[in-house]
């Protein structure tokens, strides 16, 4: 499964001004393109991608995660890789929860019946 970011630009993969680099029957690599939505709302956020060839939203604003931030483990304070962020934003944080999910959907699948 591949799984890509649709991008954070606000843009309109169909418009002409795309010159047709995201049409599926022109090119098609199969991937499953992200977009990016307010938890809770499903709402595209304001600064996602958006057009037909993106296939699925995931959460994209204000997601918790590791690796930099304002918070820290209060024991390993000076410890940058301990540090986490209330506030990740885009498509590249949508991404990475929609593969989780078509993993565990793929996981699935192989357990009932064999095959991907």
């Amino acid at each position: 499964v591949v799984v890509a970011a649709a991008g954070n630009g606000n843009q309109n993969l169909d418009a002409v001004s795309c010159q047709g680099r995201f049409d599926r029957s022109v090119r098609d690599s199969g991937a499953i393109i992200v977009g990016a939505s307010v938890a809770g709302t499903r709402i595209k956020a304001d600064f996602s991608s958006y057009g037909s060839r993106v296939d699925v939203h995931g959460w994209g604003r204000n997601v918790m995660t590791t690796g930099y931030g304002i918070y820290s483990d209060r024991v390993r304070r000076n410890d940058r890789s301990q540090w986490y962020t209330p506030s990740f934003s885009g498509t590249s944080s949508a991404s990475p929860i929609v593969t989780a999910a078509a993993a565990i959907m793929q996981s699935v699948n192989i357990q009932n019946t064999g095959s991907p």
